[in-house]
């Protein structure tokens, strides 16, 4: 063999080395980008736990000091009618974390897994692709414009981001939602006036003020996207 097809034998496999290295490489890169997000995700569910346990702490904790007048008053109530407000309160907090995710993300974008609490993660994850890590910067600005536009309205009614996000999905684990046959059974009862005192009479009276503050905040809500506040 003569050495110039030697040394051209020689680049060839030379480059072919190359390549083979760059591509296991770029694989690690890959992996160690996913391992990295995963971590990330873990550490913020972490520090989202913590602030949960900590709202709900503070909140049970003021449940255990209500008077025990306003306790036998919540007791000596019709428990029929107890249980359908719970069961609105519930779905009133569903609904109001809906129209916030709608608001910012819109309808036609599939929104299971999507959380008010991870608001701006979810945004941050859904302007960057995840193949090459590229920001879509025009979507990302329109996300957070309809973010803060939403959220300056509500904080006007006292809805406090660092509470009620996680508030009304306690609520939500609580009380659960409506059913189909609950819905029909209790059709008549969705008036803002009829739900507010409801709600006054039967929930307890430190949570009182923060239903309402949800209750109001949907009812906004309401106003804008034309839908109704329970739209079934």
């Amino acid at each position: 063999m003569s050495s110039a097809a030697s040394g051209s034998f020689g680049n060839k496999t030379t480059d072919i080395m190359k390549t083979n290295e760059f591509e296991v490489l770029a694989l690690e890169n890959t992996c160690l980008q996913d391992e990295n997000a995963e971590l990330r995700k873990m550490i913020g569910l972490l520090h989202e736990n913590l602030q949960l346990r900590f709202t709900l702490k503070d909140r049970h904790r003021r449940a255990r000091s209500l008077s025990p007048t306003r306790k036998q008053e919540i007791a000596s109530k019709d428990p029929q009618k107890i249980q359908q407000c719970e069961q609105f309160v519930g779905e009133i907090a569903f609904q109001l974390d809906r129209k916030i995710l709608c608001a910012v993300f819109l309808e036609g974008r599939r929104l299971y897994g999507y959380r008010v609490a991870d608001m701006d993660k979810k945004i941050k994850q859904v302007t960057t692709c995840a193949l090459t890590g590229k920001v879509n910067n025009e979507l990302r600005s329109e996300l957070y414009l309809r973010y803060h536009h939403t959220m300056d309205q509500l904080k006007e009614l006292g809805y406090d981001l660092t509470v009620h996000p996680y508030f009304t999905e306690y609520l939500v684990n609580t009380y659960g939602v409506m059913n189909e046959k609950t819905r029909e059974k209790h059709y008549s009862s969705r008036d803002l006036q009829v739900l507010g005192k409801m709600i006054i009479e039967y929930m307890p009276c430190d949570k009182v003020k923060d239903i309402l503050v949800i209750l109001n905040c949907l009812a906004k809500l309401t106003k804008q996207d034309g839908e109704g506040m329970f739209p079934w």
